[in-house]
């Protein structure tokens, strides 16, 4: 059995659901960002078929896997991609480690340091 190694080229990323009612994280995602096309980790038929059949008119197109977990709706693995516009220009934009920029996002203030 021969593995293969898979990066992707962006970087990575996450995203976390808090309910707004109760403070509870109901989800979290963790997202691979720009996979070369047919250069995917192991994802399935169904996400396979999607990435050989959605089409995508950006210059340069944006392919991520998430691996998402939540208490309620379980665990699964996604696929998105760019379709329309230009998903890596906004991307590079927000300034931000996935965006490969030389900044990070500003840390949020601790209460008590006076910001």
């Amino acid at each position: 059995m021969s593995r293969a190694r898979c990066t992707a080229l962006a970087g990575y990323t996450f995203e976390v659901t808090i309910s707004p009612a109760t403070g509870w994280v109901e989800r979290t995602a963790f997202y691979a960002l720009k996979f070369p096309e047919g250069q995917f980790p192991t994802i399935g038929g169904r996400l396979a078929t999607f990435f050989e059949t959605a089409p995508s008119y950006d210059i340069e197109d944006m392919n991520a896997v998430a691996w998402s977990f939540g208490s309620r709706s379980g665990t699964y693995i996604k696929a998105e991609r760019s379709y329309c516009g230009d998903l890596i220009s906004l991307i590079k934009g927000w300034n931000t480690f996935f965006s490969q920029s030389n900044t990070t996002d500003p840390a949020p203030p601790v209460r008590g340091d006076g910001r």
